[in-house]
């Protein structure tokens, strides 16, 4: 299980700082990341089995940069991680793009691309680069990271400058993205007794504009999303054949989300040692359910169209009190709508983070973190198979990451 981890950690060591110096002499620029973490909650188990206490929570990433003209460069990131059952330390390609920038105003990146996806999407895997352990889930849903996270496709860059009123960012990025049989959307979409089999993401079109205001440190942005998803399903259903004999046949489920669309508000305030930043997030879409009972024995389908709303938003702010110590916090809420209903504790689910960083050095840091939670609409069956939901709970972590 530990094998994938071990060679990609090895490496990293081995490189050392010396040796990274002397590859970026060489014009290749190289850069990674090692992480290992423990999650315990008193109630729920959330990402794994975090109410017994789990150290399958680890990242390790390598990646490499380099010019090949003055306005061409090429880079990729090899990563591997362990969420439960979730990665397993298998060892991927994350992101590996061609990226020509013409000009200030018109750039473009081909190949496996970071989408651009609120705030923090592209920098999420960076641990040193923020306070919290855990980024708010009501945006940063941590079973999406494998669609969100890059796409394969292209993207379309540049910024404007608008004089004395800043300067404007655009990106436009156009692909599609793998979804897994054992990946996070997989698990978060197994569900209600519905077994994943198998999904595909047509196509993903999104869409960022970003204002770096004349106020320093301020910046606004806005997001929009178009996707188009289509999986598959089983359910068992139980056919009783007398004398306590059970019999189990399959029905197939199929799923397919109607024009689904997101949208993302998202300001940031970075003003020396504090940072302070909010986002809203809302996704809606149609969902067409279709049932095939022809595998027990009833020719018949029964289709039907599902609505769902799903909105989230946090605030948060951090400070750094000295060299080696900040302090961080948000407040996070998710809600979904689902047909027109709504359970505050079922379908939302409210977190009160607070953040605790140390960095030993340059290159080293731990941070411990606790959640205060009310709701539970982000937990999956899978995690919670007795489906004994506690409304109020507490989530511990504790996190320590190498880097240079």
């Amino acid at each position: 299980m530990y094998r994938s981890l071990s060679i990609l950690a090895i490496l990293i060591m081995l490189i050392g700082a010396e040796t990274a110096r002397a590859l970026e002499m060489a014009g290749v620029s190289i850069h990674g990341f090692a992480s290992t973490g423990y999650l315990k909650s008193d109630h729920n188990n959330f990402l794994l089995s975090s109410e017994d206490g789990s150290f399958e929570f680890n990242e390790v990433g390598i990646n490499f940069k380099t010019t090949i003209t003055e306005n061409m460069n090429v880079g990729l990131q090899l990563y591997s991680f362990d969420l439960g059952d979730l990665g397993n330390n298998e060892i991927k390609l994350d992101w590996a793009f061609l990226d020509y920038e013409w000009k200030e105003w018109l750039g473009v990146r081909a190949g496996k691309v970071k989408a651009p996806y609120g705030l923090y999407n592209e920098s999420q895997d960076y641990d040193m680069l923020r306070t919290a352990i855990l980024l708010p889930n009501s945006v940063y849903n941590k079973y999406q990271r494998e669609t969100i996270i890059s796409i394969q496709g292209m993207t379309l860059y540049g910024k404007i400058p608008l004089s004395a009123a800043g300067k404007l960012q655009y990106d436009i990025c156009l692909g599609t993205s793998e979804i897994t049989n054992d990946g996070g959307l997989a698990k978060s979409l197994t569900t209600r007794g519905i077994e994943f089999e198998s999904g595909t993401m047509e196509y993903l079109a999104g869409s960022r504009l970003t204002w770096f205001t004349p106020l320093k440190g301020l910046k606004l942005a806005v997001n929009y999303f178009l996707f188009g998803l289509d999986y598959m399903g089983t359910l068992y259903y139980d056919i009783s054949l007398g004398a306590g004999l059970i019999l189990k046949k399959p029905i197939d489920v199929g799923f397919t989300m109607d024009n689904p669309y997101i949208y993302i508000f998202s300001i940031e305030y970075d003003f020396g040692k504090l940072t302070m930043a909010a986002e809203y997030y809302y996704m809606d879409s149609d969902t067409w359910i279709d049932f095939d009972y022809s595998e027990i024995g009833i020719p018949f389908r029964a289709p039907f169209k599902m609505s769902l709303h799903t909105s989230g938003y946090y605030g948060l702010v951090s400070y750094r009190i000295n060299s080696w110590m900040e302090l961080g916090t948000y407040y996070s809420i998710y809600y979904q709508v689902q047909d027109q209903h709504y359970d505050d504790v079922m379908h939302g689910m409210k977190d009160l983070a607070i953040s605790t960083r140390f960095d030993i050095n340059e290159s080293w840091l731990i941070k411990a973190e606790v959640h205060f939670f009310g709701g539970v609409g982000q937990l999956t069956d899978v995690d919670n198979p007795d489906m004994s939901y506690e409304p109020k709970w507490t989530l511990f972590a504790i996190k320590t990451t190498f880097n240079f």
